[in-house]
């Protein structure tokens, strides 16, 4: 994505934030967008102060992460077992007073760059909410492809 692009997107993320808070429900999120090198970068953080908006995560390190880019379907642990077996750092999303998450595909022009992540309570994340995530973030994506023309072409 050219810098351009990738600014006029990353401004999109505190409105989509906005949304998914409204329509979903989420005490945190992050937003990843996956590179050409096996990584993912976090571009965007609703709590900076324990996770930067800076940070890097290799797929080899994160196979959940590498799940929801290679099917283009969201993954959601439901509960605090699934949170141990499933993320290193589920001690930090424990200290967040989290108990569940949700990561979300997305998608543009058909590829998969990058993943939402949203975290709440245990069993916050029913079908429901994660079907209406899934249509937020779409039509928020969809939106911002229309007014970006290019953006569909420049994907990776």
């Amino acid at each position: 994505m050219n810098p351009a692009l990738f600014d006029s997107f990353i401004n999109l993320l505190p409105r989509l934030e906005q949304q998914l808070s409204q329509g979903v429900g989420h005490r945190y999120m992050t937003v990843l967008v996956y590179d050409d090198l096996a990584e993912a970068e976090r571009v965007f953080s609703s709590n900076p102060a324990v996770y930067p908006a800076t940070g890097r995560k290799s797929f080899k390190q994160a196979p959940i992460m590498a799940r929801v880019r290679d099917t283009g379907r969201p993954y959601v642990a439901m509960d605090r077992p699934a949170l141990i077996r499933d993320f290193p750092d589920h001690e930090t999303i424990f200290a967040m007073d989290c108990g569940s998450l949700v990561n979300l595909p997305i998608r543009i022009a058909g590829e998969i760059v990058g993943q939402i992540n949203l975290l709440h309570e245990q069993h916050f994340y029913t079908e429901h909410k994660v079907e209406s995530a899934l249509r937020i973030v779409s039509m928020t994506v969809a939106e911002w492809v229309s007014i970006n023309p290019t953006s569909h072409s420049a994907a990776k």
